[in-house]
């Protein structure tokens, strides 16, 4: 072979290698790193109600993303106290829903909540009483402005927090994830 040739040769080889090394990062490590924490490594939540609260009577718990639900919602006893999942400010407090910025553009929504204890621009630590449960129903949403989504709060829990939730899903035996998908655009 001539040197021309073997330099083509050489060349083509590279670039395939770059082409694959590329689509191996784009299907398969990329997908696999932002199911693990979605690009908010420094984010850390609780649960937001304790374990005692939760209640078992209907459904249990309501997957993220079943039927387009937007947030992990835990059947819970009425009237039972909220605590902040995270330290953050208070965003907005608006129609029985509390809103916490945990990070830049990341918020953390809590509702229906009644007799609000917190004021908006207020900082929070984590296990502040925001609240009171409304209904037998509270939800939980992770809102990250960033990009424009909302992330399944469970991939975030603390260890103890996911514990929880996994033994509320076995109770109810509820079949799939608990994070049914990691995020929805909004």
């Amino acid at each position: 072979m001539d040197e021309k040739k073997i330099k083509s040769l050489v060349l083509f080889l590279m670039m395939g290698i770059v082409v694959i090394s590329v689509i191996l990062y784009v299907f398969v490590a990329s997908p696999a790193s932002r199911k693990k924490t979605l690009g908010i490594s420094n984010l850390s939540l609780e649960l937001p109600v304790q374990n005692k609260d939760l209640r078992y009577a209907q459904e249990g718990i309501i997957p993220f993303c079943s039927n387009d639900n937007k947030s992990l919602t835990l059947e819970v006893t009425p009237n039972i106290s909220v605590y902040s999942a995270t330290q953050g400010t208070v965003y907005e407090i608006t129609n029985n829903k509390v809103v916490i910025e945990a990070l830049s553009d990341i918020y953390i929504e809590y509702e229906p909540l009644i007799n609000i204890n917190v004021k908006d621009g207020e900082y929070v630590t984590t296990n502040t009483v925001l609240g009171f449960t409304m209904e037998d129903f509270f939800s939980f949403r992770l809102k990250n402005d960033r990009s424009k989504i909302y992330e399944c709060p469970y991939i975030y829990l603390s260890p103890f927090g996911k514990t929880i939730v996994d033994q509320a899903t076995e109770i109810v035996g509820l079949e799939g994830d608990v994070c049914e998908c990691v995020l929805l655009k909004y």
